[in-house]
């Protein structure tokens, strides 16, 4: 049956299989937000130990802390790289749950997905990139130190 918008109207059997899409899509969602932050954890935090060590023994092995520098600039790449990825497959499929609950016209309160478009898109992003930046800076200052270490303790 036809409403006087145009759209038809689902079945039951189409509501029921639209909200297991729907269930589908959300776990998904959950499932690579949570990827992003427990890789993002894993490599800052090993990291941010890492630091501590390297910036001990940068006099006494220069050119180690230069190793592990540029290793770290990498490992924090990457991990932007991957979380990146993860945040786009999170964002594909919380659209799906909006389309969803578009298609099903869910009540205007039961929209878990629209409710919360007041919170400014993004931002969460925008320091996820500064922190990744700071501590790329960091490393960058650990490798121009260890590098300058090295030469002047092997090269002259």
């Amino acid at each position: 049956m036809a409403d006087p918008e145009g759209k038809q109207e689902l079945t039951q059997g189409e509501k029921e299989i639209t909200l297991r899409v729907y269930e589908l899509a959300q776990q998904s969602a959950e499932h690579h937000d949570t990827l992003l932050w427990e890789v993002t954890y894993i490599i800052w935090g090993s990291t941010t130990l890492l630091l501590g060590f390297v910036l001990e023994a940068i006099k006494q092995e220069p050119f180690l802390a230069l190793m592990t520098a540029l290793l770290s600039i990498f490992l924090s790449a990457m991990v932007l790289r991957f979380a990146m990825l993860y945040r786009q497959v999170r964002n594909t499929k919380y659209t799906i749950c909006k389309e969803i609950e578009d298609a099903l016209e869910m009540k205007t309160t039961w929209k878990q997905h629209t409710v919360t478009k007041d919170y400014g898109p993004g931002v969460q992003t925008k320091w996820y990139w500064f922190a990744t930046g700071v501590f790329i800076f960091m490393w960058v200052c650990v490798a121009v130190r260890s590098s300058y270490l090295f030469y002047l303790y092997h090269c002259r």
